[in-house]
C-alpha cells in the first residue's frame, strides 16, 4: 500500500500502521478541553471520525500516560478507512492478508 500522507509505499497493514502512527502522528488528533476525545482525518477525503476518550475522562494525566496508545487506537480506523473507501488510492488490491 501508499501513504496517502507522504506517497511513501511498499506496505502491508501492519506496516502502514506502524508507518502513520510513527511518520503522521498528528493525523490523529487529541483534545482534552472540555470532554476528552481524539479524532481522525483522513487525509484523501478529510472524512473525520471522533472519539471520547474513556468516557471524556477529565484527568489530563491520563491522556499523557495513554498519548501513544491513542493514537495507535486513531491510526487503526484510519488505515480501516483508506482500505475501504480508499482501495484505489492506497494501492490495496482486495486481494490477501491486509496484515502482511
Amino acid at each position: 500500500m501508499r501513504c496517502p500522507a507522504c506517497e511513501a509505499q511498499g506496505f502491508g497493514y501492519e506496516g502502514m500502521h506502524k508507518h502513520l502512527a510513527t511518520e503522521h502522528p498528528d493525523l490523529v488528533e487529541i483534545s482534552s478541553a472540555g470532554r476528552s476525545s481524539y479524532s481522525v482525518k483522513c487525509p484523501l477525503c478529510d472524512d473525520v471520525y471522533r472519539q471520547a476518550i474513556k468516557r471524556g475522562h477529565p484527568d489530563a494525566s491520563f491522556i499523557q500516560e495513554f498519548e501513544d496508545e491513542i493514537r495507535l487506537v486513531g491510526t487503526d480506523i484510519l488505515v480501516q478507512h483508506l482500505i475501504g473507501e480508499h482501495p484505489n488510492e492506497v494501492g490495496y488490491d482486495g486481494g490477501g492478508d491486509v496484515r502482511e
